[in-house]
């Protein structure tokens, strides 16, 4: 994958490390040798990621997508926005801390102001 820029939380890597698997999964050319693979896949114009960051609470994956590969960024986004950008807890709400808008804990809600 040609990603330009990950930006996002330690607590969000492994729901973002998920999706990059099942998209090499579902871009791979089973009958090909995995080389020849990725060297086709280069040439191709949808179902590319551009960047990936954090953006108001949210994760922002950057990219044109289509059939299984929107599913799969939708299911990654909820899953980061069900995961507090701090600790990694799933029991998050959007909040303002010092002016940046972050989804976290209560918890880490508290400490962080």
């Amino acid at each position: 994958m040609d990603i330009q820029e990950i930006k996002i939380s330690k607590s969000w890597e492994p729901h973002v490390e998920l999706m990059l698997h099942r998209f090499n999964e579902k871009l791979r050319i089973k009958w090909l040798p995995e080389v020849l693979s990725k060297f086709v896949r280069r040439f191709r114009t949808k179902n590319k990621i551009k960047e990936i960051k954090t953006s108001f609470g949210e994760l922002k994956v950057v990219g044109d997508f289509t059939g299984v590969f929107k599913d799969i960024v939708t299911e990654t986004k909820k899953n980061c926005r069900d995961t507090c950008e701090f600790c990694g807890s799933p029991d998050t709400e959007k909040v303002t801390i010092k002016g940046w808008v972050y989804n976290s804990c209560e918890s880490c809600k508290e400490k962080k102001k």
